[in-house]
């Protein structure tokens, strides 16, 4: 084996532990991304010769430097702001990373399926044998239909999980040309329903939209057309949950139309209110509101609001910069729906977000 294979290959098995420490931050037996943070940080210090940036992306990065330690100075609680930062912005360890050291991995349909695999070997578990609250280190279950337990998976919760695998499927078989067999679409569409999860769906029937834009298979569209109209139609008649009288509690909130109006209009009135009571004077408004609060922002339902009251107008747009610095127009389709399913929860913060997040913006051609 000569030098450069050599080399390749151990470029791979780094970046594959990395890519499994985060996977796997939030099962029990690991517990943390902490791991995969500090391997690419050492990893960038080794190959450091090898750190290809332009001036665009050096300028963001060096803003964003500069940002942190401005608000690190006048925190009161800096530890706070640490975690927030990385949560926030610890895909640039992952963009530089990636750009700098191209690794070429050989992916296939097969090993996809491992997603669809374990997240349905996580449903089993957790509604026979295992009980979720030890099965992964932060978890809210939610019972639906008095019985179903959905699972978290490798997002963290159901949201992140369902919105970042509906962005895989889009991307592997848009940019890897893959041809998916009924299989892979069968547990696709299984693995979206066991994660039961209104952003999972919403996201499904954008993606096949996007799958169907430029074809010319009419019958296709008419009957994805009904499909939807048909959906839509009978959901407007689900109840959010059923009760009778008999303290029987029910949940069908994921089925009901009623309740995705809701989550909506919850979303529209929160968006509302966060800009028309923006203020360029308050210090809150451009460096958010955690440089005095002990408070760790790393979670939540508002992605983009959490965004803005924890990093700041100012954050946000470095956030901007640094994505528009880097970014390809070649993956706008799968960055669209990876940024509307982080309206929502934040999948493109959680762990193995910001990873597919970094590669998203600057993998080209085959390499990954």
């Amino acid at each position: 084996m000569n030098f450069v294979k050599l080399e390749n290959l151990k470029i791979n098995i780094l970046i594959l532990i990395i890519f499994f420490f985060l996977l796997f931050s939030n099962y029990f037996f690991l517990g943390t991304s902490v791991p995969a943070y500090i391997l690419s940080t050492l990893a960038l210090i080794f190959y450091i010769k090898r750190l290809k940036l332009n001036i665009f992306q050096i300028t963001s990065i060096l803003l964003l430097i500069l940002y942190f330690f401005f608000v690190l100075f006048l925190a009161t609680y800096q530890l706070s702001i640490a975690k927030n930062f990385k949560y926030y912005f610890g895909f640039i360890v992952f963009i530089i990373l990636i750009k700098s050291l191209k690794p070429k991995f050989f992916i296939n349909q097969k090993y996809f399926r491992c997603f669809f695999y374990l997240i349905i070997l996580e449903s089993l578990l957790i509604n026979t044998i295992v009980e979720s609250k030890s099965f992964y280190v932060d978890y809210h279950p939610a019972l639906f239909f008095d019985f179903y337990q959905r699972p978290a998976s490798f997002g963290g919760n159901a949201s992140i999980t369902s919105t970042l695998l509906v962005c895989f499927f889009l991307f592997f078989e848009k940019y890897f040309n893959y041809k998916y067999k009924l299989v892979d679409f069968i547990l696709f569409f299984l693995s979206i329903i066991l994660l039961f999860s209104s952003t999972g769906f919403f996201l499904t029937l954008l993606m096949i939209f996007i799958r169907l834009k430029n074809k010319k298979n009419y019958i296709h569209k008419f009957l994805l057309y009904t499909f939807v109209f048909i959906l839509f139609y009978i959901s407007s008649y689900v109840p959010e949950v059923l009760d009778d009288g008999n303290l029987i509690y029910v949940n069908y909130q994921k089925l009901s139309l009623d309740y995705f109006i809701y989550i909506i209009n919850e979303k529209y009135e929160t968006y509302k209110y966060l800009f028309l009571h923006f203020n360029i004077f308050s210090y809150d408004n451009l460096f958010g509101k955690n440089n005095i609060l002990n408070i760790i922002s790393t979670s939540g339902d508002n992605g983009l609001v959490n965004f803005i009251e924890t990093m700041g107008y100012v954050g946000l747009s470095i956030f901007c910069l640094i994505i528009f610095s880097f970014s390809k127009k070649n993956h706008l389709a799968v960055f669209f729906l990876l940024v509307v399913g982080s309206l929502h929860y934040p999948a493109i913060m959680s762990p193995i977000g910001q990873f597919f997040l970094a590669y998203i913006l600057v993998a080209r051609d085959k390499y990954f």
